[in-house]
This record gives structure tokens, sequence and C-alpha cells, in this order.
């Protein structure tokens, strides 16, 4: 019975409350109808679906990229790689350093492991190695496979062997 009186006093109060706000003479004060909700905007026509055309990597600097081609690199660059963050050495004779396929992307860490030198490669095998790998997207003869790599030149010809018509041999 005690759980009961506690329950009428406790919910009873508030129904007192509510019924002492309709103002004088009991009548009770209705709230003013709300206005109609606005008819909502139309949704906007959805966006055209885009005209299948061909990758924008599939264009003919890729076809005439072999490396690139053999390892069937169009589904990593239409999946979003491309090299981009990835450091990549080259091993061999250096790199023509002024070959714009490569501007802005030679790695300070570049050195000459066999002489010094310096990383300009004189008979021209570490810069096709270097172009293959990752050779600048220009639309000029071929791009690398990773084509937004940084490159790391690691000279290690013998000192004098890529002057001569002999190539370059590489220290075991």
């Amino acid at each position: 019975m005690r759980v009961r009186s506690i329950f009428m006093t406790g919910c009873g109060a508030p129904l007192v409350a509510l019924s002492a706000c309709g103002g004088s003479g009991g009548a009770v004060n209705s709230t003013p109808a709300l206005p109609p909700a606005p008819t909502p905007a139309p949704a906007p026509a959805p966006a055209p679906a885009p005209t299948p055309t061909p990758s924008g990597f599939d264009t003919a600097e890729y076809r005439r990229s072999n490396a690139a081609v053999q390892a069937q690199a169009l589904v990593a660059y239409q999946a979003g790689a491309s090299g981009a963050g990835v450091v990549a050495g080259v091993i061999d004779s250096g790199v023509a350093a002024s070959n714009p396929e490569f501007a802005g992307r030679i790695s300070p860490l570049s050195a000459d492991l066999a002489g010094s030198r310096g990383i300009e490669d004189q008979g021209g095998h570490g810069t096709a190695v270097s172009d293959v790998l990752l050779g600048a997207r220009d639309d000029n003869g071929i791009h690398g496979v990773a084509p937004g790599a940084t490159l790391l030149v690691l000279r290690t010809d013998t000192p004098g062997s890529c002057t001569g018509a002999g190539g370059g041999r590489l220290h075991a």
C-alpha cells in the first residue's frame, strides 16, 4: 500500500500542475495549429555516368613501355598506384642526371660506390634501366613501371669501364 501512495503522490502532482495552467475559469488554451510542412525540394538529378573511355593511363606512351605492359601495370595504375612515395634504387652505371625523365626525382642519397666520379652515367646503361623502372609519364618515348617513384642512383661500374665501346662491368 505504501508503494501505491508514493506512486499516486508522485504522479498526481504533475496532473494538478497541468490543470492549473488553463488560465481563468478552467478553460484550456489550445496551441495554434502548425503551418503545413513545406514541400521538399526535388532530389537533384544523379550525375550522368561517365562515358566509357580508355583509361587515362592507356596511352600511346604506355603501349610503347614494354616493361609496364608486360608487368600489366595498367591494372595497378587504375587502382591509384604510381610509385609515388616509393624510393627505387638502381645499382648500375649511374644516370644521366639532367634527363627530364627523372627531373626532381633523384634522391640526394645517390652516390658513386666505386669511386668519386659522381652519379653521371657514361655509357647509358644505368639511365636506360632507370627509365624502364621509373621514367616520367610525359607523353614522350616510354614511361617506367613506377613513374612517380624517387630514384636512388648507386653507381657501381668499374671506373673508366664505360667510356669506351666495351660497356661497363659491375662490381661483384
